[in-house]
């Protein structure tokens, strides 16, 4: 078990609310305990490993306009994925990897 946070932001095109909602249901799907008491921010314990989880959620958004940003708390590991246009979160998290799919 781990935990595990993520911030996100959903582009508020036509579809936005879709996609926010079934990000916000697939963390809930896959956590044992959770954390969202601040917009778009969640903590959340999951047997599953980060990169599982990441894949799994960047199937619930539209990568070409939608971001997240997710990683193992205590752990190095970080994932970024979807529409980033500022590098600066690489330079700071050399070990962010972004999430293939895109």
């Amino acid at each position: 078990m781990a935990v595990y946070w993520i911030s996100y932001r959903i582009d508020r095109d036509g579809m936005g609310d879709e996609r926010q909602y079934a990000l916000t249901k697939a963390i809930h799907g896959y956590k044992q305990r959770y954390w969202d008491r601040t917009e778009s921010f969640v903590v959340f314990e999951s047997g599953h490993t980060l990169e599982f989880l990441a894949n799994a959620f960047r199937s619930r958004i539209d990568p070409r306009r939608d971001l997240f940003l997710m990683g193992e708390i205590g752990g190095q590991g970080v994932q970024l994925c979807g529409a980033n246009t500022d590098t600066d979160i690489l330079k700071m998290l050399p070990q962010c990897q972004e999430t293939a799919g895109i």
